[in-house]
């Protein structure tokens, strides 16, 4: 009996220890993405004040430019 109550808190152990670090890989996933949407935001925002200054074409900016300004070739 000893030996099953034992067995049963090493697997519940480890359980609550996946979990952990299931939840600590979603929030720095989260995270990650939270900060590349600033990035974006700023890329998007800084084209359109250059095209305030009529250092652009146009006040749009595309999503490849804006995917190829923030993501290294050899990540795409």
């Amino acid at each position: 009996l000893f030996v099953f109550i034992l067995l049963g808190l090493i697997t519940l152990w480890g359980i609550l220890l996946f979990l952990r670090y299931r939840w600590r890989k979603m929030e720095e996933e989260e995270q990650a993405m939270y900060d590349m949407v600033k990035k974006i935001i700023a890329v998007v925002q800084d084209h359109y004040k250059e095209w305030e200054r009529n250092l652009e074409r146009y006040p749009y900016v595309g999503i490849f430019h804006v995917r190829d300004s923030l993501i290294p070739p050899q990540s795409r």
